[in-house]
């Protein structure tokens, strides 16, 4: 789903179609002689995904799935997309690491696309496009690709239409790891479990009497000990 869409493309004369950009084609939406790249073009092209390019009229028909839709040609750019196109290359040991890919860059509300084929699980580089606003964002996708499973690795990430300079290196995860160890978060419900007994445990000390000021600092202290170590529990 294209969460970028513009709202002229909202009620769309055809909510489908291919749009041919003469060395790729794309699948787009048409209204008033107009379509909505809603694929992200080859680099090659010019285009970018979400631009609004003019149409002519149908230029033949094709097929996604079982549907019959209409191809168009595109003429130029009319309103051009403001979302930036970044490549990389990615090895993608099995078809659960490429679910992930896709699910994660969906988390953070950007649209990724790699090609994927069984025969080169973990061993032939692929070349993805990611379309988010900036390079920030993509890294946290790869940095949390590659930390989720294993035989997974990036590199060479660019900002395509800019430059062809790389951008990163290598995409190896450590600076994510980083920033996971704080904030620990702690599952709510097992600590209230176990500090349950804990705080049954304290009223039958209350039963027994706090009458001078050190029995109160002791009960401070015992109660501290106890809620640190419950967090302790969880934590681990």
């Amino acid at each position: 789903m294209n969460k970028y869409i513009n709202k002229t493309f909202s009620k769309p004369d055809e909510w489908i179609a291919c749009i041919d950009l003469g060395e790729d084609k794309v699948y787009g939406k048409i209204k008033d002689g107009k379509a909505l790249l809603e694929r992200i073009p080859s680099p090659n092209t010019g285009y970018r995904f979400n631009d609004i390019v003019e149409i002519g009229t149908p230029i033949g028909k094709t097929f996604i799935r079982d549907d019959e839709i209409l191809v168009y040609q595109a003429i130029k750019v009319v309103t051009p997309s403001n979302l930036s196109t970044f490549s990389f290359e990615v090895i993608i040991p099995n078809s659960e690491a490429w679910g992930d890919l896709h699910e994660i860059a969906e988390s953070f509300n950007a649209i990724i696309e790699v090609e994927y084929k069984i025969k080169y699980e973990g061993k032939k580089w692929t070349t993805g496009y990611c379309v988010t606003p900036n390079i920030k964002v993509l890294k946290s996708i790869l940095e949390i690709f590659v930390i989720s499973g294993n035989n997974r690795k990036v590199k060479n990430v660019k900002q395509e239409f800019e430059n062809h300079d790389i951008l990163i290196d290598e995409i190896k995860g450590e600076d994510f790891i980083l920033e996971l160890k704080y904030p620990i978060k702690v599952d709510g419900v097992l600590f209230a479990i176990l500090l349950l007994p804990l705080l049954l445990l304290m009223l039958e000390v209350l039963k027994l009497g706090i009458k001078t000021i050190s029995d109160v600092f002791g009960f401070l202290v015992m109660l501290l000990i106890m809620i640190v170590l419950d967090a302790y529990i969880v934590i681990k």
